[in-house]
């Protein structure tokens, strides 16, 4: 049901997102959807976390680190964006709709800041970063610059030959500033 969500999402978007056509396409009960998720948003809540799980343990399965994770990881996900773009403009739309504390708040915004944040120590303790840095500070900008990336994108001021790129890019240029010296040398060629 939750990868059924999820490609009903890529194809149709959220309002084309109907618990009938998804009870269809998942071979279930229309009552079924109803008594296990309750509504929509629930259901397109728990696919995006499953989905987000997955994209995040490919990621830690290749077993890169600190500057390197950021980087796979980034291109993981502006992979998965640009492979089903509706979905992701719906999950953006539902962020950028979210009040504060509710679920998809939580998974896409605060989730991202404690993630960074445990990303920055490790950084920290691998040379890459000054340990002289709001850490706080530096997670939330992490955090805002690929939402910006990603809304960018969406208004087609960064077509999509250059998202990845960009997607990728863009957290470099917010570390930029804690990098050692050593680090800004080594990853030089994304800061231009």
């Amino acid at each position: 049901m939750l990868a059924a969500t999820r490609e009903l999402l890529a194809e149709e978007g959220y309002d084309g997102l109907q618990m009938r056509l998804l009870a269809e396409k998942a071979g279930v009960a229309l009552m079924t959807l109803y008594n296990r998720f309750g509504n929509k948003d629930d259901l397109i809540l728990l696919s995006l976390q499953e989905l987000l799980a997955d994209l995040a343990d490919r990621s830690i399965a290749t077993g890169k680190v600190g500057i390197e994770f950021i980087l796979h990881n980034g291109g993981v996900i502006a992979d998965q964006i640009l492979e089903t773009p509706r979905y992701a403009k719906a999950m953006t739309l539902m962020l950028f709709n979210g009040q504060i504390g509710s679920p998809i708040v939580n998974t896409l915004l605060v989730n991202n800041v404690t993630q960074s944040l445990g990303q920055i120590k490790e950084m920290i303790e691998l040379g890459e970063l000054t340990d002289e840095i709001d850490s706080k500070l530096l997670a939330n900008n992490l955090s805002t610059c690929t939402w910006s990336t990603n809304l960018l994108w969406m208004k087609d001021l960064i077509p999509d030959r250059e998202f990845k790129k960009e997607y990728q890019r863009a957290p470099l240029l917010v570390l930029a500033p804690a990098m050692t010296p050593a680090t800004r040398e080594k990853y030089g060629k994304y800061l231009r």
